[in-house]
């Protein structure tokens, strides 16, 4: 049985930007970074065991790290096309797989917000990394996803890549969440100079990482993993 054409197109869409390990909206951001920085020093190991303590838990299994990821990916890659959760998160990657993006093309551009999880995330070694998982969103999609505190009153939808850091934990796994590209978006704006001329553009600004969105993939995993959800 053949895949409508229509399927097939934004799947390739969709697999060609993973593969290119292109950050999720680039071609939309206002600013254009050029060159790549130089790489983040692995933490020694005892040192990186420390900083990875220092990722909140919000989730605990009873398997191992490497069954608990075949159980996120099987989860993720089964949500069905009208579930809720579909577009949000898309795709799942495991680390160290070709698909997954190399570190510095993960880590903020300067003069964008930080993420001191993001930091923690990148500087630790590959064999603390390998069982995690880069959850995508679909292309171009934000959800409502409102900034606790925010004075304005519009605060733009956001979206954002999810990293599912997986830790042995006794006999089980801890789990913990760090986002990478965090964006907001605001109505539309026009622009004399646009990518196609002029016209209204979409006013898509990087932000920092939603809490909110953090607790909502945790709180859908230990529904689907069957997992104990901590409250941090």
């Amino acid at each position: 049985m053949k895949m409508p054409r229509t399927g097939r197109r934004r799947i390739m869409r969709l697999m060609a930007r993973v593969t290119a390990a292109i950050p999720l909206a680039a071609p939309l951001r206002s600013a254009a970074v050029s060159g790549t920085p130089a790489p983040v020093k692995p933490l020694p190991k005892a040192m990186a065991q420390q900083a990875a303590a220092q990722l909140p838990i919000l989730l605990e299994l009873a398997q191992p790290p490497a069954l608990a990821r075949q159980a996120l990916l099987t989860a993720v890659s089964q949500l069905p096309s009208g579930h809720p959760r579909r577009r949000r998160y898309r795709l799942a990657v495991p680390f160290d797989t070709p698909l997954f993006p190399p570190d510095h093309l993960l880590r903020s551009a300067p003069g964008q917000p930080g993420d001191a999880g993001l930091d923690i995330w990148l500087a630790l070694p590959p064999g603390l990394r390998r069982h995690d998982v880069l959850i995508l969103p679909d292309e171009d999609y934000f959800w409502d996803d409102p900034q606790t505190g925010h004075a304005a009153p519009d605060t733009g939808s956001y979206a954002a890549q999810f990293i599912v850091h997986l830790m042995a934990n006794g006999g089980g796994t801890a789990l913990s969440i760090v986002q990478a590209h965090p964006l907001r978006r605001y109505g539309k704006t026009f622009h004399l100079l646009g990518r196609t001329g002029p016209g209204f553009y979409w006013d898509i600004r990087p932000a920092p990482p939603s809490p909110a969105a953090a607790a909502t993939l945790a709180d859908d995993l230990a529904q689907w993993l069957g997992a104990t959800r901590q409250v941090v």
